[in-house]
């Protein structure tokens, strides 16, 4: 019930139409029915997925405006995520993600959540001109 707002949501996050958060929704699903390990893994659409993607199209939009369609973008860099993670563990280097310390992790996601909340904001009190 939740998910299709929330992928919705995700997708304007990330600066993209609506319809590609319903993509991203279904697909990692789709997928992980095959190579499932675990029930309870939650696959899907993420708020800090959803800001750094649209974070990599402004850059891209403000360095090469126009030549490339944002969904292209995004879509390219899913890609290359996959085939990162991918080579990971066909590589069996799950076992680097260990030395990240929980700090780092905490204060990465707790920078995202605020950054996220204080873009929402303008649009919640109605004030327009902001990007």
């Amino acid at each position: 019930m939740v998910l299709v707002p929330q992928g919705m949501s995700y997708a304007q996050i990330a600066t993209l139409p609506p319809q590609y958060g319903l993509y991203s929704s279904f697909v990692g699903v789709l997928v992980y029915c095959f190579f499932a390990t675990s029930k309870d893994v939650s696959i899907g659409p993420v708020a800090v997925m959803s800001l750094t993607v649209a974070q990599i199209l402004g850059v891209m939009d403000s360095q090469y405006p126009g030549k490339w369609e944002g969904p292209l973008i995004a879509t390219t860099l899913a890609f290359v995520c996959g085939f990162i993670v991918l080579g990971i563990g066909l590589l069996r280097l799950g076992w680097l993600v260990e030395f990240i310390s929980m700090p780092a992790v905490s204060g990465y996601m707790t920078g995202s959540a605020i950054n996220i909340v204080a873009g929402q904001v303008p649009g919640l009190m109605g004030i327009t001109g902001f990007k």
